[in-house]
């Protein structure tokens, strides 16, 4: 797997479980963030308040944390036709340490709630 993923070029997403497995001082913080910074509207989708949720939320990830979710990421390139090809995140310190830095810039928040299988 890439060892960096520069976010320029690489998207990320998360299966449905990621927001089972988020523990809740994460989860407080993230919205904490969205309620200062009033992020959320009456009028965000469903799909892009959970997206904001997920990515704020993997700031707040201890590393060991990080490790119960990492399964239930994934990541792409940006710039491929469809179908849309993803893989698996593999974590590793350096990886949790970009994601951590800059998570926001790794999800669209355009994106809706993927097909049956969960995909964000």
């Amino acid at each position: 797997m890439t060892t960096i993923l520069d976010p320029t070029h690489y998207g990320m997403g998360f299966f449905e479980e990621a927001e089972r497995t988020l523990p809740s001082y994460a989860l407080a913080e993230a919205v904490r963030e969205l309620v200062l910074n009033q992020e959320i509207k009456e009028d965000t989708p469903r799909t892009m308040i959970e997206t904001l949720l997920v990515s704020k939320s993997l700031k707040e990830l201890t590393y060991h944390d990080f490790l119960r979710i990492a399964p239930s990421l994934f990541y792409y390139e940006r710039h491929q036709t469809k179908p849309l090809e993803v893989n698996l995140l593999e974590p590793s310190y350096a990886i949790y340490e970009q994601i951590k830095s800059e998570a926001e810039q790794y999800f669209d928040t355009s994106i809706k709630k993927g097909n049956e299988n969960g995909n964000s």
